[in-house]
Protein backbone atom coordinates (compact mmCIF):
# COMPACT_ATOMS: atom_id res chain seq x y z
CA UNK A 1 0.00 0.00 0.00
CA UNK A 2 1.13 3.14 -0.97
CA UNK A 3 1.63 6.20 1.80
CA UNK A 4 4.44 8.43 3.01
CA UNK A 5 6.21 8.51 6.05
CA UNK A 6 5.30 11.63 7.49
CA UNK A 7 1.38 9.86 7.06
CA UNK A 8 2.56 6.77 9.02
CA UNK A 9 4.14 9.18 11.88
CA UNK A 10 1.34 11.42 12.04
CA UNK A 11 -1.35 8.67 12.46
CA UNK A 12 0.85 6.55 15.20
CA UNK A 13 1.53 10.70 17.00
CA UNK A 14 -2.21 10.83 16.89
CA UNK A 15 -2.86 7.49 18.24
CA UNK A 16 -0.85 7.83 21.59
CA UNK A 17 -2.11 11.30 22.29
CA UNK A 18 0.09 14.00 20.63
CA UNK A 19 -1.42 15.13 17.73
CA UNK A 20 -5.33 15.78 17.74
CA UNK A 21 -7.10 14.86 14.12
CA UNK A 22 -5.74 16.53 11.00
CA UNK A 23 -3.05 18.53 12.74
CA UNK A 24 0.24 18.48 11.41
CA UNK A 25 3.44 17.68 12.30
CA UNK A 26 5.46 20.76 14.23
CA UNK A 27 9.14 21.11 12.30
CA UNK A 28 10.44 20.45 16.15
CA UNK A 29 8.55 17.39 16.43
CA UNK A 30 9.07 15.99 12.79
CA UNK A 31 12.57 15.48 12.57
CA UNK A 32 12.69 13.53 16.11
CA UNK A 33 9.90 11.18 14.94
CA UNK A 34 11.36 10.75 11.58
CA UNK A 35 14.65 9.86 13.87
CA UNK A 36 12.44 7.17 16.12
CA UNK A 37 10.94 5.61 13.11
CA UNK A 38 14.12 5.03 11.23
CA UNK A 39 16.21 3.81 14.10
CA UNK A 40 13.07 1.44 14.87
CA UNK A 41 12.40 0.46 10.87
CA UNK A 42 16.70 -0.11 11.35
CA UNK A 43 15.86 -2.76 14.05
CA UNK A 44 13.61 -4.70 11.79
CA UNK A 45 16.10 -5.12 9.93
CA UNK A 46 17.66 -7.53 12.28
CA UNK A 47 14.46 -9.65 12.60
CA UNK A 48 14.57 -11.44 9.65
CA UNK A 49 11.05 -12.62 9.53
CA UNK A 50 10.26 -8.83 9.61
CA UNK A 51 11.45 -8.35 6.25
CA UNK A 52 9.60 -9.17 3.07
CA UNK A 53 10.02 -11.91 0.64
CA UNK A 54 9.97 -10.41 -2.90
CA UNK A 55 8.83 -13.36 -5.44
CA UNK A 56 10.66 -13.01 -8.72
CA UNK A 57 7.66 -13.62 -11.37
CA UNK A 58 9.27 -14.69 -14.04
CA UNK A 59 12.21 -17.06 -12.47
CA UNK A 60 9.85 -18.04 -9.22
CA UNK A 61 13.10 -17.56 -6.77
CA UNK A 62 11.75 -15.83 -3.38
CA UNK A 63 14.54 -12.94 -2.40
CA UNK A 64 14.61 -11.43 1.48
CA UNK A 65 14.13 -7.17 0.80
CA UNK A 66 15.53 -5.68 3.78
CA UNK A 67 12.58 -3.28 4.97
CA UNK A 68 15.23 -0.36 5.54
CA UNK A 69 16.19 -0.52 2.18
CA UNK A 70 12.89 -0.18 1.03
CA UNK A 71 12.28 3.28 3.05
CA UNK A 72 13.43 6.29 1.43
CA UNK A 73 15.88 8.20 3.02
CA UNK A 74 14.91 11.07 2.09
CA UNK A 75 12.54 12.09 4.58
CA UNK A 76 8.39 12.75 5.69
CA UNK A 77 7.19 13.70 2.34
CA UNK A 78 8.56 10.18 0.14
CA UNK A 79 6.45 7.72 -0.88
CA UNK A 80 6.55 4.24 0.19
CA UNK A 81 4.91 1.21 -0.98
CA UNK A 82 4.49 -1.89 1.60
CA UNK A 83 3.85 -4.93 1.31
CA UNK A 84 0.52 -5.99 2.58
CA UNK A 85 0.31 -5.72 7.02
CA UNK A 86 3.37 -3.49 7.08
CA UNK A 87 1.68 0.07 7.36
CA UNK A 88 -0.09 -1.33 10.47
CA UNK A 89 2.57 -3.16 11.89
CA UNK A 90 4.30 0.62 11.31
CA UNK A 91 1.93 2.36 12.65
CA UNK A 92 1.38 0.41 16.01
CA UNK A 93 5.02 -0.28 17.18
CA UNK A 94 5.92 3.30 16.28
CA UNK A 95 3.13 4.03 18.75
CA UNK A 96 4.98 2.01 21.56
CA UNK A 97 8.44 3.84 20.30
CA UNK A 98 7.36 7.10 19.91
CA UNK A 99 5.55 6.99 23.44
CA UNK A 100 8.22 6.53 25.37
CA UNK A 101 10.20 9.84 23.63
CA UNK A 102 6.87 11.59 24.52
CA UNK A 103 6.04 11.11 27.72
CA UNK A 104 2.62 9.14 27.50
CA UNK A 105 1.24 5.92 27.69
CA UNK A 106 -0.05 3.63 24.96
CA UNK A 107 -3.57 2.00 25.21
CA UNK A 108 -3.03 -1.99 26.01
CA UNK A 109 -5.37 -1.99 22.41
CA UNK A 110 -2.48 -0.28 20.95
CA UNK A 111 0.17 -2.62 22.83
CA UNK A 112 -1.91 -5.80 21.73
CA UNK A 113 -2.12 -4.48 17.80
CA UNK A 114 1.53 -3.73 17.93
CA UNK A 115 2.12 -7.00 18.83
CA UNK A 116 -0.46 -9.01 16.86
CA UNK A 117 0.49 -7.00 13.42
CA UNK A 118 4.17 -7.87 14.17
CA UNK A 119 3.65 -11.54 14.64
CA UNK A 120 1.36 -11.74 11.46
CA UNK A 121 3.87 -10.46 9.20
CA UNK A 122 6.66 -13.16 10.54
CA UNK A 123 4.14 -16.00 10.22
CA UNK A 124 3.06 -14.71 6.70
CA UNK A 125 7.35 -14.10 5.96
CA UNK A 126 8.01 -17.63 7.40
CA UNK A 127 8.43 -20.54 5.25
CA UNK A 128 8.56 -24.62 5.85
CA UNK A 129 11.92 -26.01 5.29
CA UNK A 130 11.32 -29.01 3.12
CA UNK A 131 14.31 -31.83 3.73
CA UNK A 132 15.04 -33.59 0.10
CA UNK A 133 16.97 -35.95 0.13
CA UNK A 134 19.74 -36.49 -2.71
CA UNK A 135 18.60 -39.40 -5.58
CA UNK A 136 21.85 -40.92 -5.66
CA UNK A 137 21.45 -42.57 -2.30
CA UNK A 138 17.88 -43.77 -2.54
CA UNK A 139 16.82 -45.83 -4.74
CA UNK A 140 13.57 -44.24 -5.26
CA UNK A 141 12.97 -42.23 -8.20
CA UNK A 142 11.63 -38.67 -5.90
CA UNK A 143 14.04 -36.72 -3.79
CA UNK A 144 11.48 -36.86 -0.63
CA UNK A 145 10.31 -38.29 1.94
CA UNK A 146 6.36 -38.59 2.81
CA UNK A 147 6.11 -39.39 6.57
CA UNK A 148 2.26 -40.44 6.19
CA UNK A 149 2.26 -42.86 3.36
CA UNK A 150 5.94 -44.19 4.71
CA UNK A 151 7.69 -44.19 1.60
Amino acid sequence: MATTVGEIIRTAMRRIGVLSGGEPLSSSDGPDALRVFVQMVDGWSAEPLLNPLIVDEATGLETMQILSAALPAGGLTEVVDLPAGYERALVFNLCIELADEWGKEVSRAVAINAGDSKRLIKRNNSRTPILKVDRGITDRNYDYYDIAAGV
